[in-house]
């Protein structure tokens, strides 16, 4: 009875085997196609461009008009606000390419079905053994030869394009820091509560030099045994006389924000639009122009597709110049590796009939890293 059922077993796999595994991208019409053994995606670069702002705010103190008065000094007596780029970062990141998502039909038993993926649906291997790992990504649903049975569709992928479509400038924006409760705090002024409403200028100017004349008797006279206690005094004196000095001077503060803009370079352009910014008012529509160009290297070599009429479909991507400016002032440059301005290539499907060969692709880029025989 064994012998007949593995008999019976290895007919089905030689039987299946003949057929062939197809590999067809998922917009494409299929016709007299059984299920797909399972489905993936070609990885699409993004560039994080990590953008750090300082924002430095001028208040002018309620008493400046009286500054000239007391100290012989004129206050600056109006509000200032300022913004400026202190720098630029650029990282990079993939997510699954709605363009190049492909289904895959196999032959039951055929290793081809075995298919690896990242959790976002990711091509990362065919035919991998259990223990292989790359960059601490997690094994797609497929582990093994067993699981890959006609009605089981192996690595099944959650959708993760849903935040990738409908982007009309081609980047979406989001803030890492937000005003900090001590940025807005700095906007208000101390007064003592014995200051007067009338008079208050008066009153603040001599209460500045009692709390000099103290700091300076306490000095003198105890220099040599200053407590911590008597430190902690001094320091509140300082505090209540730099409050009072402000009223007529002012108070600056300065905010470091972080802004992330997540780019998706689709296409070589010049001076495409990034985002706006003002020396006045930050990030807003009516700022200048930062733009990003993004312009293959020349010496990237784009070979054409050789023309297989199926297998899986990889990547083959180009090192790209990127430069971002504001105005003629180059704010970032450096080199990156895009995918989805390279080409693609098929990998013959035919390899992985058997289990004759495995393939490693890297799963930022899509290349192919490594087609080795078990």
């Amino acid at each position: 009875m064994n012998k007949l059922l593995l008999s019976g077993i290895s007919l089905c796999l030689a039987t299946n085997i003949i057929a062939q595994t197809d590999v067809v991208n998922i917009k494409d019409k299929v016709a007299s196609k059984d299920e797909p053994i399972t489905s993936y995606y070609l990885p699409k670069t993004v560039l994080d461009i990590e953008v750090e702002v300082v924002h430095n705010v001028f208040k002018a103190g309620p008493y400046a008009s009286d500054s000239k008065k007391f100290f012989g000094t004129y206050a600056n007596m109006k509000d200032e606000e300022s913004w400026e780029i202190k720098g630029i970062k650029v990282k990079q990141h993939s997510e699954p390419d709605g363009n190049h998502h492909y289904n895959v039909y196999a032959p039951n038993g055929s290793y081809a079905s075995c298919v690896a993926l990242t959790d976002n649906g990711i091509l990362r291997g065919i035919n991998l053994p259990l223990s292989f790992s790359q960059n601490k990504v997690e094994m797609g649903k497929c582990e093994g030869r067993k699981k890959c049975e006609k009605k089981h569709k192996c690595c099944e992928m959650n959708d993760g394009l849903g935040k990738c479509k409908n982007m009309q400038k081609n980047h979406k924006m989001k803030t890492k820091k937000s005003y900090s409760t001590d940025f807005i705090n700095n906007y208000l002024y101390t007064e003592s509560d014995s200051v007067p409403k009338v008079g208050g200028a008066q009153f603040a100017y001599n209460r500045i030099n009692s709390l000099r004349m103290t700091y300076n008797d306490i000095l003198n006279q105890n220099s040599d045994a200053i407590t911590s206690d008597l430190s902690t005094f001094l320091n509140e004196i300082k505090r209540q006389e730099f409050e009072l000095n402000a009223l007529f001077f002012g108070k600056s503060h300065q905010e470091k924000i972080e802004k992330t803009i997540s780019f998706y370079p689709d296409k070589e352009a010049t001076n495409l639009d990034l985002f706006q910014f003002s020396t006045k008012g930050g990030f807003e529509e009516s700022g200048d122009d930062i733009t990003i160009s993004i312009k293959r290297k020349p010496t990237t070599m784009n070979m054409p597709s050789r023309g297989e009429k199926s297998g899986f479909v990889y990547r083959v991507p180009v090192l790209a110049d990127i430069e971002i400016m504001q105005g003629k002032n180059i704010l970032w440059t450096g080199v990156v590796e895009i995918a989805q301005l390279g080409n693609t290539e098929k990998l013959p499907a035919g390899f992985f009939e058997k289990n004759d060969y495995k393939a490693v692709f890297d799963i930022n880029t899509g290349a192919l890293l490594q087609l080795s025989k078990q």
